[in-house]
């Protein structure tokens, strides 16, 4: 910037702030605004995303049944130590074991009748010979030798059934086989069991469509967070960002994580209500946790999603909205908007859409500043534009900020004095 333009900004925004008092005084209208403070800092800002949920360990496994049976022995106790591959569960197979001789002897019979039919092919076949002998020499007729062609096709047939009479005996035979299998329930992981839904004696529904867990067995060794987070704070979530973990049972100790997943589909409560909630759940991966932790464990999540450690900080309810028209100011007939540190043309296209301001205070006056702001932090929220450090900006109270405060009005500073509110006048 040239020397002659800096003179030029400070002379017009020292004829701004001229003006306004001036207008103030001729309108009467000089009662001051009084209004809290805060001077614009440069400071570390963390951008966070909070989120609550619960334990659960990575990998977990329901071990259910597929065929119905009476519950006869469950070899194992919740807490206990198991291995991948062990038996847990023993359904009683004595309706299995006796479907499977079934089907054994079912298969049997179909082989002896395969047997039986390819005997009589093979007779067949030899009449069906001598009939082309005899009909070559002229001793019966076509129709004779066409019934002896028709029997020997019927024979192939009947031995054709009879094969696939075999093999549907053998497929029923290993449709048994594996009902008497699944009387015993494995455990595909190693872990621990940490759920046992069902008692000695129970009857298992066995179903292919809804499963009646017996009992649950996972690897405590790894364990995740799943939490639901708000729509409008979802899209902030990176994979890979780093999360501080507090569980409740453990008190204030912090536990570091990682985001693991973030879902693609939402999950909505109170669908078409007033009360219409949209989540999506994220899984947050613990990188360590307590030898005592156990599933299903209630747990808050802070997720850091942004860093600026040279910010421009102001308090977050400093920022605050206007319509465009109401931060165009007219100085020699002309829509100007005019900041202490510059003079900038703002073009308004007609529309409602808000934009974001703070108030500086110069020589007691309120000036609206147009920002751009950055991250949000716990208390301070990031500006990339408008304001520098340094500047006194009004911090409050929300009333005069939200409502009251307009750009040029006269202000009084409050300040708190052990607990009482004092104005500061100058």
């Amino acid at each position: 910037m040239t020397k002659k333009k800096k003179y030029m900004l400070i002379g017009g925004g020292a004829l701004l702030v001229g003006a306004l008092v001036a207008a103030k005084v001729m309108t009467g209208s000089d009662e001051a605004v009084i209004v809290q403070v805060e001077v614009v800092t440069t400071e570390k800002i963390v951008e966070i995303v909070s989120a609550s949920g619960r334990v659960q360990p990575i990998m977990s496994v329901d071990i259910a049944a597929n065929v119905s049976g009476k519950i006869l022995n469950i070899t194992a106790d919740e807490g206990d130590e198991v291995n991948e591959g062990q038996v847990l569960v023993y359904l009683d197979s004595t309706k299995h074991v006796a479907a499977v001789n079934q089907r054994k002897a079912a298969l049997r019979s179909a082989k002896a009748q395969e047997a039986l039919e390819r005997a009589n092919l093979k007779v067949t076949n030899s009449a069906t010979k001598r009939q082309h002998e005899l009909y070559k020499k002229g001793l019966i007729s076509k129709s004779d030798l066409e019934g002896a062609d028709g029997n020997y096709e019927v024979g192939i047939a009947r031995l054709n059934s009879a094969k696939e009479s075999v093999s549907q005996a053998e497929a029923y035979l290993d449709q048994a086989k594996d009902d008497l299998s699944k009387t015993k329930l494995y455990t595909s992981l190693s872990g621990t069991i940490v759920k046992i839904n069902k008692e000695v004696g129970e009857i298992a529904l066995g179903s292919q469509f809804q499963e009646d867990i017996i009992l649950t067995v996972a690897d405590l060794t790894e364990m995740e967070v799943l939490v639901e987070v708000d729509e409008n704070d979802v899209v902030l979530l990176e994979i890979g960002d780093t999360t501080a973990i507090e569980i409740d049972a453990f008190g204030d100790e912090i536990f570091r994580g990682l985001v693991d997943e973030v879902a693609n589909s939402a999950v909505t409560r109170g669908l078409g209500t007033q009360e219409q909630v949209t989540n999506f759940e994220v899984t947050i991966r613990m990188l360590e946790f307590p030898k005592m932790l156990r599933p299903g464990m209630s747990a808050s999540v802070e997720v850091v999603t942004n860093v600026s450690d040279n910010a421009t900080a102001v308090p977050i309810q400093s920022v605050t909205v206007r319509e465009p028209k109401k931060i165009e100011r007219v100085v020699g007939g002309e829509g100007m908007a005019i900041a202490s540190d510059g003079i900038e043309e703002e073009k308004h296209n007609g529309t409602d859409d808000y934009v974001e301001v703070v108030f500086v205070i110069e020589d007691d006056i309120a000036v609206m500043r147009k920002v751009k702001t950055g991250i949000t932090g716990e208390s301070k929220i990031e500006i990339l534009e408008g304001v520098d450090p340094g500047e006194k900006i009004v911090s409050g109270s929300y009333r005069v900020l939200s409502k009251t405060l307009q750009d040029g009005d006269i202000v009084k500073i409050e300040e708190e004095i052990n607990g009482k509110s004092k104005v500061l006048s100058h």
